[in-house]
């Protein structure tokens, strides 16, 4: 009986151990199995910028293939690295900023060479026949006036709601900010015009240019009269006649 139930619970810790070491190290993409997923399909990623869900024209994006989606040999997906990311070293199991960052890195670093595609007046591009496999999204080359959008990670096929998706929206994924507009305003320039030219025509038909003069602005003068000084200017030369006649006077006297 002790053996019997010593079994049982043999049994029953080997069964709870399997459980935990397939919950803590299955590397499924995404929760999807290939029952889900057909792997000789194709798909899409499709983008859409806005900026106040106004779109955004103008400018690219490029599109890398990180890895592929293939079957491992117990039936399971995963991701292989393509050509151009095999020596890159990263845990793709965790789909998280800093692995985008590392791939960003990476992909700059050797230089390598995605689909690049232009935004069109709607801020929309997709991708169209597309392997199943993980991608990297960067745009270099953003709109006037904006700043590109935020390097980001999608898969094809996507699940959603228990759906597999093959035709991706990466639209929410994407965001972007206007550049701040550092140009200085312009000082209003002042001119104070001091001669102006005006055209005039006479009755003969022909025109004359008469310049016209802006006039000097003078102080007023406040409390100063005008008729003593003309009075004491009539004074003065009257004063002046007189004596000239007293002489003229006096030198005929003395003749006589």
């Amino acid at each position: 009986m002790k053996n019997r139930t010593a079994t049982i619970i043999k049994i029953v810790a080997l069964v709870l151990l399997i459980c935990c070491v397939f919950s803590t190290n299955v590397t499924m993409v995404h929760a999807l199995t290939y029952q889900d997923v057909d792997i000789d399909e194709t798909g899409s990623i499709s983008i859409t910028i806005k900026y106040d869900d106004n779109p955004v024209a103008g400018g690219s994006v490029t599109l890398y293939q990180v890895a592929s989606m293939q079957l491992d040999e117990n039936g399971d997906l995963q991701f292989v690295l393509t050509q151009d990311y095999e020596s890159f070293d990263g845990d793709l199991t965790t789909l998280d900023e800093s692995l985008t960052s590392s791939l960003e890195t990476y992909t700059e670093l050797n230089e390598l060479v995605g689909l690049t595609q232009n935004i069109n007046d709607s801020g929309y591009t997709c991708f169209n026949d597309l392997t199943l496999g993980l991608y990297l999204v960067i745009q270099g080359d953003a709109a006037d006036g904006y700043m590109p959008i935020s390097t980001f990670l999608v898969t094809v096929p996507e699940e959603t709601s228990g759906t597999v998706i093959y035709d991706v929206d990466a639209s929410p994924k994407t965001s972007v900010a206007k550049i701040a507009d550092c140009t200085p305003i312009a000082e209003e320039e002042t001119t104070t015009v001091t001669e102006t030219t005006q055209e005039t025509t006479t009755p003969a038909g022909t025109s004359s240019k008469v310049k016209k003069e802006t006039p000097t602005p003078t102080i007023p003068q406040t409390g100063l009269l005008v008729w003593p000084v003309v009075l004491l200017i009539i004074v003065g030369v009257l004063l002046v006649g007189l004596g000239f006649m007293l002489v003229f006077l006096d030198k005929d006297k003395e003749s006589k």
